[in-house]
Order: structure tokens, then sequence, then C-alpha cells
């Protein structure tokens, strides 16, 4: 008895000193082998000692229910609530657990609930999360920059989430930028997303904005709708098995949006097109062969959206369709919406295309087929449809063109317009060459702290979506 009462309080002590640590249920999806381990610190504060801060009543509970979901995806999770949550707990579990145990093909996703703060220093907003033993002072918070170094020195792993159900969030990323940039309609879109790294976040609010603790379902407003997207499968919007990072924030944004929040998703530095991808609980929704059915993938059915909402999510869902009968189904359910004009146009277009005659000569034989041709394309068209493509192969030019090891470069944003050097935005390029030239303004990333803005003129190369870049003889750069 002797023994056992000494093992027992072993075991209490260990307790009261270790995070909760919970392996991945037996139920968990068994389709993500993209995915070598999956890893997630999940931390819900809803009582604060410090006369400072009141006490929240649905952040442990929401970080409780994120936590069990996270289980049955096949998560490894370690759960921090109230007391276990405190600074030095938060920050070692990062540092000293899971930052030497991430390999290559792992994922990690951070789950914060609880309250947060602001501080405006230099005529600049900093953010931070407030863990359970903080008191008035900054010094005792963790800083969203701190957040952002943990995520560095997690970078063996290919894909981060930060998931931030806390007032203020919208301050963890210095620039916000969009989380998609790989075409949903490439053939291999799972394969292509998942090989890639992703640094990405989702926050409740935005940089000014506090966040409501209450909300529908007995959770707040923002884990209420993320836990409805993941555990219900709502937000696979195109019903192939999958809720990547977009789609998730595509459902969950106009949802939990109020008059007190606007919930927002981006990425962070080192960012490479990637998404952090979950598995639908129901597998696959649709069949491919059934594009027409794009509001029963959408999980539109039993939530009371406004008609802007539907007819946007309607149209996000067919906007690069070949196919004229998704824009009649569309201009059918919306005849008036926001993108009807442009529906139009399509329809007529296909139908233009269709009955085109055949062209007339010789017609080819078996034997020699012709080449499909390359559709060559503008730098407006790529840049519009796939602004992240082009930041990043525009990075990778500059990459080689200038970086140096102290020094990486990352272009954050393009300004589309003639920049004030007097060059043209266009020049002529001999008859038959691939290449074309472009005058272009942009901001890029030189350190973790310094966006400077460029100007600069290219020969660029775009094919089918995709962008090269290269040098034109006229681009004098420093860095």
């Amino acid at each position: 008895m002797a023994i056992l009462r000494t093992l027992r309080r072993m075991a209490l002590a260990i307790a009261a000193i270790c995070p909760l640590f919970v392996a991945s249920s037996a139920d968990a999806a068994k389709d993500l082998s993209f995915y070598s381990r999956s890893y997630a610190v999940v931390v819900g504060v809803g009582r604060y000692p410090s006369s400072q801060w009141n006490d929240l009543s649905y952040a442990r509970k929401d970080a409780e229910a994120m936590a069990r979901l996270l289980q049955r995806q096949g998560f490894e999770v370690i759960e921090l609530y109230d007391e276990r949550a405190t600074q030095k707990s938060i920050v070692s579990v990062f540092e000293d657990y899971l930052a030497p145990r991430l390999a290559r093909d792992d994922r990690v996703l951070v789950f914060f609930s609880g309250h947060g703060d602001t501080q405006t220093l230099g005529g600049k907003d900093f953010g931070y999360l407030v863990p359970h033993d903080a008191s008035g002072s900054r010094g005792s918070m963790i800083s969203m920059n701190t957040l952002r170094n943990l995520s560095d020195k997690m970078g063996a792993a290919k894909h981060h989430l930060f998931i931030i159900d806390a007032c203020f969030g919208g301050l963890f990323a210095p620039t916000k930028a969009r989380t998609d940039g790989i075409r949903r309609d490439h053939p291999r879109y799972i394969t292509e997303v998942t090989s890639r790294v992703a640094r990405q976040f989702l926050t409740a609010g935005g940089k000014g904005q506090q966040v409501l603790d209450g909300g529908p379902n007995g959770y707040s407003y923002f884990t209420g709708y993320l836990l409805e997207a993941l555990e219900k499968g709502l937000g696979d919007l195109d019903g192939d098995g999958y809720i990547t990072l977009s789609e998730l924030a595509g459902y969950l944004v106009p949802r939990a949006t109020n008059d007190y929040q606007t919930p927002g998703d981006g990425t962070l530095p080192g960012h490479g097109l990637g998404q952090f991808v979950f598995s639908a609980p129901q597998g696959i929704k649709t069949s491919s062969a059934a594009p027409a059915a794009p509001t029963a993938a959408l999980g539109l059915k039993g939530r009371d959206n406004t008609a802007a909402q539907q007819d946007t999510l309607f149209w996000q869902s067919i906007k690069d369709s070949e196919n004229p009968a998704d824009y009649r189904a569309y201009l059918a359910q919306f005849p008036n919406g926001v993108f009807a004009g442009l529906a139009k146009n399509r329809v007529r277009e296909q139908k233009r295309e269709a009955e085109a005659p055949p062209p007339t000569g010789p017609v080819a034989t078996q034997s020699s087929p012709e080449p499909k041709p390359q559709s060559r394309m503008s730098f407006d068209q790529v840049l519009k449809e796939s602004p992240n493509l082009v930041m990043l192969e525009l990075s990778q030019y500059l990459q080689k063109q200038y970086a140096t090891s102290s020094a990486p470069l990352e272009v954050t944003q393009i300004w589309n317009h003639r920049p004030p050097n007097g060059k043209d935005q266009v020049a002529p390029i001999p008859d038959g060459s691939p290449w074309d030239f472009r005058c272009i303004s942009f901001d890029v990333r030189i350190s973790r702290n310094d966006i400077v803005n460029r100007e600069g003129c290219f020969l660029y190369r775009a094919v089918d979506g995709r962008i090269q870049f290269q040098s034109a003889g006229v681009d004098d750069l420093e860095f």
C-alpha cells in the first residue's frame, strides 16, 4: 500500500507540471497519407487569477471540443487548459517538445482560445495572447512576434496552421495574403498543395476587433462554425473528401462575421502555396460527373445565409468551369446576381466556340496529330487569376538575382500600374518571341519586420496559368 501511495503521489506531481497529452483516436482519418505525423497544441484559458482579466465562459469549452475533433482527425494533441496554460508552459511545448521531433512530412496545428491584447508602439500595433498567469504587463504575455518565431523553430514540418480565437488576433501577421494560389482545376490539386510548404493562419477577428465569447450551439461564434465546418464536413465546398484551409475559410468567414468581428485567413513568411488539409468525415460527397449541384456541395441547406453570401459561394464554385450548364444553373438561381453579366458572357462565348465551323484544309492523319497549342496569357490575366503564384515566381527570380544569405526576399504585394520612372509598361518584343516585357511596382520583404517598395522591368512568359521571369537588362534594383 505504501508503494501504491508513493506511485499515486508521483503521478499527481507529474500531472501538475506536464501538459495533457492525448494520442490520436482509433477512428482517425485514414486517407491523409501525405502526412507522416500530425501534432496539435490546443490552449484554452477561461479562468484568469489576475483582476486585469475577466473570466471567459466559452474559451475552455471551445478548446476541449476542438481537441476532441482533432483527435478524431488523427492528431496527437497536447492540451493546455487554465492553470496549465502558463506563458512558460506554452512556449516550452513548442521549443522543448515539438520542434526537436518534427520531420519533413509532419503538420502542426495550434489552436488558442482566450483573451488577446494590443499595444501601439512607434506608430505600430502589436498583438499578444494572454496566458493564464498574465498580469497587466505585456512581458507576461505571448507576443505575436514570439508566436511567429516559434513557427520558424518548427520549420522542419511542411504545414503549419495557427487558429486564434482571441481579440486582436488579426495582428498575428504583419501583412495578410491570400491563402490560395494553385488553381482548383489543377489535375493533381490535392497532391500539389500538400507537397508544398504551408504557413497559414485563421483568426476570429481583425487587428482592431474584439471577439464575442458567446455564440450558437454553446460555443463562441467563431469556434462554433469552425467545428460545424469540420465535424459535419460542410467546409468541403467541392465535395472531394478534403477540406483545405481556403475552403474552411470560405465556409466559416461569412457565417461567423457579425457587427463586432470579421474573421480572416492569411499566410506567414515562408509560405510556399501549400494548403493545410483536413479530412471530410463523410468522404467524397459529390461525383465529378455531377457538377450541376454546387449548392449541395457548399453545405448551404439549413443555414440562414444571406442571398449575397450564397451568390458569391455559388459563383466561386463554378467560375473556372468550362461547362455552360454550370453558368446556366447559376443564372437560374441568381438571375439578377452580382455575377449574372459574367455568367451570360461565358454562356455566349462557349456557345460560339461550340458552333464554330471546323477548320478547312487537309485533315491531319492519326499518325501525325497536331500538337495542342499552349494558351498564352497576359500579365494581367495571370495576376488576376493567381496572384500568389505571380508573387512566388517573382520572389524566386529576385532570390536568384539579388538575395544574400542575410536578406531573403519575399514579394508581398504587386501594384499593377505604370511606375513613375517614365518607362512604358509594355515594350515591343520581336515577333515569335515567347517573352513579353513588363514594368511593375511591388512590395518586397527584406527582413522579418521590413517591407520596401521597388519598381522594375522584366521579361516574363505566361503560358497555361504559369509564369516565369527573366532579366530584361534594365532592372537595376537594390535591396
